[in-house]
């Protein structure tokens, strides 16, 4: 599962974070078994320094393409969260004392596709609300703060 978040004393978002750079990348959709969906997430830490460099199993394959993207070689999972969706409920993954995401809402665009609604809340302040369309199975990639040497990268995913 990897390190408590709590025990790592997160960043605080504040306004004064990078919060903004959303990146909705690698959206090849997976085929998969049909059964009920799930609102996975994670928290990893981004550096170039360091010996971490573990991914969920979720994320296989994509950590060149992370480098790539973030600037990072290292990466390490600080924690990750699933629960079950239920059909009109808000469904939050709670990474630390003070650090959620919430899905809002979710729609069908097609069969493996969802406009999902999220809310990233730091305590009981809203710091980030935003749309995407995704596919199941394909993470949608959320650029935190800067953090220690690295950065805080945010992971949601709609999967079977």
């Amino acid at each position: 599962m990897g390190i408590k978040a709590n025990a790592l004393k997160l960043p605080r978002f504040g306004s004064s974070a990078v919060l903004a750079s959303i990146l909705l990348f690698f959206g090849c959709s997976v085929a998969c078994a049909s059964g009920a969906e799930n609102f996975w997430g994670c928290l990893i830490y981004a550096s170039n320094g360091g010996q971490c460099n573990c991914l969920p199993d979720r994320l296989n394959g994509y950590d060149k393409r992370m480098s790539r993207a973030f600037g990072y070689s290292r990466f390490c999972v600080i924690a990750q969260r699933q629960k079950a969706l239920q059909a009109q409920k808000e469904t939050g993954l709670i990474f630390s004392d003070d650090l959620r995401v919430v899905l809002v809402s979710m729609s069908n665009v097609s069969e493996d596709q969802y406009l999902i609604s999220l809310l990233v809340v730091e305590g009981a302040k809203p710091i980030m609300e935003t749309q995407a369309r995704v596919s199941r199975d394909s993470p949608l990639f959320i650029r935190g703060p800067d953090w220690r040497d690295g950065q805080i990268i945010i992971v949601v995913m709609v999967a079977a």
